[in-house]
């Protein structure tokens, strides 16, 4: 299935994202139960940029961090990460936290406290708008837009500036029903409309609250018909549909099945493993094929960003993709 994208060579970082990553404090039982929490990290768009960088792609972040112990805590796990925080900026806010549960069948139960966090503070002139114009792919998400009218603001301008510059743009939509209502997040999917390049919607619940809908056809339909060039749309265990502005009709792309320990960042994983795909010219099915692997390799352990593939992992995986 065709649709590769035209990536131009990069002039500074290969992949930038934009968003919030957090301190993770997690217990394999419910938040009333446990005396011991482990301390981690993640957020939906440095996952993907961490799978990014894990796979051998040049990436920096955009964020800002509290001055705090968090934030210390933060610049030195993305530096082991090998993902460059010199954009990352600082602010007198803290640094968002949040707690998760894992349940037996690695479902997730979540308690956040990033209301007025320092990453919710981000405004456009925040941007480092020529470092963007001269990255090969920009990436952020729908979370990004909904943690502060701010965010949603600098979320349209750095897509713009990417579209206006020929990077190209993917986008999550990543909806959160404690951030955003279904409406607004519509409103600010439509700030994007002809700024998408990869669309990254999931299903079948976020599809349907959404978009009435989680038939692939349609929901396919509804990204390329706001300009985008490749949709993965995302179906949890059942893998994901993949189609191209060329090639509409989307085609299914099964996972491999895998035993759950915890499903938290699998997603994003995936987007890591299908960007990867794009960006080594690989065909679309063969891109979906790639992240579903990746996803399920990381579902096999426990964390979001920290739960990454190991090198011997990776190489594996990389014997089994082909690359045209």
């Amino acid at each position: 299935m065709s649709g590769a994208l035209a990536f131009k060579a990069p002039g500074g970082a290969e992949v930038l994202a934009f968003g919030e990553c957090m301190v993770e404090f997690r217990a394999d039982a419910q938040p009333a139960a446990p005396d011991t929490f482990i301390r981690t990290f993640g957020g939906d768009t440095f996952n993907t940029l961490a799978g990014l960088a894990r796979l051998g792609h040049s990436c920096g972040y955009i964020s800002k961090l509290g001055a705090d112990a968090f934030g210390d805590y933060l610049r030195a796990q993305w530096a082991r990460c090998r993902v460059d925080a010199t954009l990352v900026g600082g602010s007198e806010a803290p640094t968002g936290v949040y707690f998760i549960s894992v349940g037996g069948n690695g479902e997730r139960e979540f308690t956040y406290y990033r209301h007025g966090s320092a990453a919710s503070r981000f405004t456009s002139s925040d941007l480092p708008l020529p470092e963007i114009a001269r990255a090969s792919l920009f990436y952020t998400s729908g979370i990004t837009q909904a943690i502060s009218g701010s965010c949603r603001d600098a979320v349209r301008l750095a897509m713009r500036c990417a579209r206006d510059h020929g990077v190209v743009t993917a986008f999550d939509t990543n909806y959160r029903s404690r951030l955003v209502s279904p409406q607004a997040a519509c409103e600010a999917l439509a700030d994007l409309r002809g700024l998408i390049d990869v669309a990254f919607p999931s299903g079948p619940e976020e599809a349907e609250t959404l978009f009435g809908t989680s038939e692939p056809g349609e929901v396919c339909a509804r990204f390329i018909e706001m300009g985008a060039r490749v949709v993965a749309y995302k179906v949890g265990s059942a893998g994901c549909w993949v189609a191209t502005a060329a090639s509409p009709s989307p085609v299914h792309v099964p996972a491999v099945p895998k035993a759950a320990v915890d499903t938290s960042g699998a997603g994003d994983v995936f987007n890591a493993g299908f960007l990867h795909g794009l960006l080594s010219n690989f065909d679309v099915a063969e891109a979906g094929e790639f992240g579903n692997r990746l996803a399920g390799l990381k579902i096999m352990r426990p964390g979001t960003a920290s739960a990454l593939p190991n090198d011997t992992e990776l190489r594996q995986l990389m014997r089994v993709a082909r690359v045209d």
